[in-house]
């Protein structure tokens, strides 16, 4: 990328200044905003041969973020004993290729500021360390621009100077009234892939904490491995092609970042008075489940980041829909939030760090940023099946009250304590009376679920109409003994006859102190081709003492119950738990 470094930065100046000019509603620019607790000021000029970690105590102005991966083989941080030294000037020279990039762009296009997360916090204090992480969505969002190095894999490595791949290209001049300039191009390229189009896995993009970054930034300038990319909250350019993407391109209003922070501009978006099924994807809490089941396919060093790291996207969906926040779910839509499932590949966390009502409370297993099992959702499949709203069939669970105990009391901080009191119907597993084998879904195994009629992307439907589905959060281990309060050993054995290809998860006899607890029906309407069907979404409960006058259970998973012949209805009893 170095022969087309210059070049690089006038596209830069360009896209930059056209967003600034043109799309005030979209992505915004608060000039009295206050700079962040510290920034690395890189002077004005481009000879200087040293930054300093600023103190701003308040100063308004403008800068500019670094969205990057730390790696594992340069780390120049700033802690509690260094501060004092960072202030007074860092050599050039000690600063590592990625953070000696930035420092080369902030300066190029005129800016003095630029916040760097390991010098600007403080790595070996916790306090301030929750201090800063709780500001990283105005850090992201209040930025004029964000640096992503998407394929630098470290902080020891230069994006700069990136040697793209040889292709061979013909360029193809037009004018365009909607282009940065009034002469546009686009290139048709041979022997590599297309650029433009993202890579499908980049360093960056499998981080969890980047997500975040991304998403709450005005704009970023994106290094990739075959060229710069700019994206706004309303449109994209490339290199290869100046032509804006987004603003009027079908797939591009399906982004998760299109319009996040001002969602109500979207809708004056004229594909929608052609499209108007899309104003769901602007939707705030909509939005949110497609940026969390993008979130949770992605890896985080440490897994008691989980909330912190998804923390600025939850400030701003609160702050679009005042919704109450409570450890990774909202109240207001608490019945689709508790209808999480992880195919069992859960591990509860050795340090408490949730409820176990909410996803935050486990340790998720993943693979380099690619699920396990390719069709992994992290919420249950949705579909064209629609919540019933009819009071007398839906049997929704009542909310009585939900506390989430934090630091400080900032919502969005770490969590130490918290409950879900619900009162709703309850049905032990052992009790369950359905004529087919239940269906529990593992990581390793297909996925089977009543929303999917056939085998439909790697989801299979039912053996049978009256088939229970199990997710429990975790899989025992091969020949793991559940204890129940009667000294009931119930042996859970991985059966390993192939039955229609797939290997089975099951149990002749399940832990029989779980329970059923219905959260809310769901339907699929019928038509002159099929049958409407219904289910019950429930939590899988077990409780946490032998008393059994107790109201406390904790979660350990999540269940289909078909609706058909009595099974969901038939022997259920109304009940007030408290889910800890």
């Amino acid at each position: 990328m170095t022969a087309n470094s210059e070049p690089c930065f006038k596209l830069a100046t360009q896209w930059i200044n056209n967003c600034l000019s043109e799309h005030s509603s979209s992505c915004p620019l608060d000039a009295t905003t206050s700079l962040p607790t510290r920034v690395i000021d890189v002077g004005l000029d481009m000879d200087t041969p040293q930054v300093r970690v600023f103190e701003t105590k308040g100063l308004q102005g403008t800068w500019v973020a670094l969205s990057h991966c730390w790696g594992r083989l340069a780390r120049l941080v700033t802690e509690t004993s260094s501060l004092h030294d960072r202030t007074q000037g860092i050599a050039l020279s000690e600063l590592p290729k990625t953070f000696l990039d930035a420092i080369k762009i902030t300066r190029k296009l005129g800016y003095r500021y630029l916040w760097i997360d390991s010098l600007c916090i403080l790595q070996d204090s916790h306090q301030d360390w929750v201090d800063e992480s709780s500001r990283m969505q105005d850090y992201y969002s209040k930025a004029i621009l964000t640096i992503a190095s998407d394929l630098a894999t470290g902080d020891h490595e230069s994006f700069l100077d990136n040697a793209r791949p040889e292709s061979t290209s013909i360029s193809i001049p037009f004018n365009s009234k909607a282009a940065v300039t009034s002469l546009s191009h686009v290139c048709i390229y041979k022997d590599v892939k297309t650029p433009g189009t993202d890579p499908d896995v980049t360093p960056l993009s499998v981080r969890g904490w980047t997500l975040q970054e991304d998403i709450l930034s005005p704009r970023s300038l994106h290094y990739t491995t075959l060229e710069l990319i700019f994206e706004c909250q309303r449109s994209r350019f490339v290199e290869t092609d100046l032509t804006p993407q987004g603003y009027n391109d079908v797939d591009q209003m399906r982004s998760i970042k299109r319009f996040f922070l001002h969602p109500k501009s979207g809708f004056n978006n004229p594909l929608l008075l052609k499209y108007p099924a899309y104003e769901a994807y602007y939707q705030p809490i909509s939005r949110w489940y497609r940026l969390f089941e993008n979130y949770c396919t992605r890896l985080l060093t440490f897994e008691s980041d989980r909330l912190a790291a998804i923390a600025g996207l939850a400030k701003e969906i609160q702050g679009q829909t005042n919704f109450l926040y409570k450890a990774g779910l909202w109240a207001e839509d608490i019945h689709t939030g508790l209808l999480w499932a992880v195919n069992g590949r859960g591990e509860r966390a050795e340090k408490y760090r949730a409820p176990s009502w909410s996803w935050a409370s486990l340790d998720i297993r993943f693979y380099w940023g690619t699920n396990i099992n390719p069709n992994f959702e992290l919420y249950m499949l949705m579909g064209n099946w629609d919540k019933d709203s009819n009071p007398e069939s839906c049997r929704r669970a009542e909310m009585l009250e939900c506390e989430v105990e934090t630091v400080n009391g900032d919502p969005f901080g770490p969590v130490v304590g918290g409950w879900l009191r619900l009162r709703g119907y309850m049905l032990p597993l052992a009790k369950w009376r359905g004529s087919t084998e239940i269906y529990i879904n593992v990581f390793w195994s297909s996925i089977r679920s009543h929303q999917r009629g056939g085998s439909v992307g790697g989801v299979k439907g039912v053996k049978a109409a009256d088939q229970l589905v199990c997710d429990f959060d975790s899989t025992p281990e091969e020949e793991e003994t559940f204890e129940s309060g009667d000294d009931v050993d119930s042996e859970v054995e991985l059966n390993e006859e192939e039955k229609d290809g797939e290997v089975e998860w099951r149990s002749d006899k399940y832990p029989p102190d779980v329970v059923l607890f219905q959260i809310q029906r769901h339907v699929r309407p019928g038509n002159e081709l099929v049958e409407e069907r219904a289910i019950f979404f429930c939590l899988l409960l077990e409780p946490t003492s032998q008393d059994s006058n107790s109201l406390d259970y904790r979660r350990v998973g999540i269940a289909e119950v078909p609706d058909i012949n009595g099974l969901g209805r038939d022997g259920w009893e109304k009940r007030e738990i408290i889910i800890i």
